[in-house]
């Protein structure tokens, strides 16, 4: 088990605000263009003049809630700070994905053999990326028959 001990709060605060905007603006958008072409009973003078005022009232409550998205966000992540301090944070069960592919840590010695460009260091490089391309031909194999 893992313990998550600290958020940062900007990323939570602009995540909040991204995602309540977004949906805001996606859902007004939708409902102001379905309202326009379907003509609603209620609304009887819908024209294209009340779609751009219905389009920026929009456009404008997304934005205020996106800015108290951001807020309330912030101040939660805060919040959270200061709980997980005092009382330990959220546990979470991780799990080690492994790449069948493509092994990242020899990746890695490849590139950092290109920025030095030795002799050894790019021999290494080219016997990591043999043993990638070894120990993977039988998946290749195994899809090509």
């Amino acid at each position: 088990m893992m313990e998550i001990k600290k958020i940062d709060i900007l990323s939570v605060a602009k995540f909040c605000a991204f995602l309540v905007g977004g949906v805001y603006l996606a859902a007004g958008v939708v409902i102001s263009l379905v309202v326009a072409v379907l003509g609603l009973p209620a609304i009887q003078s819908f024209d294209l003049l009340n779609l751009g005022s219905a389009l920026l009232a929009t456009l404008l409550v997304a934005i205020m809630a996106s800015a108290v998205s951001f807020i309330l966000g912030a101040i939660l992540a805060w919040l959270y700070n200061i709980f997980a301090k005092l009382m330990g944070g959220v546990k979470i069960e991780l799990d080690q994905v492994h790449n069948k592919l493509v092994k990242f840590e020899n990746l890695e010695s490849r590139d950092a053999a290109a920025k030095n460009d030795s002799p050894a260091s790019v021999n290494s490089a080219q016997q990591a990326v043999d043993e990638i391309i070894h120990s993977h031909s039988h998946d290749r194999d195994t899809f090509v028959q």
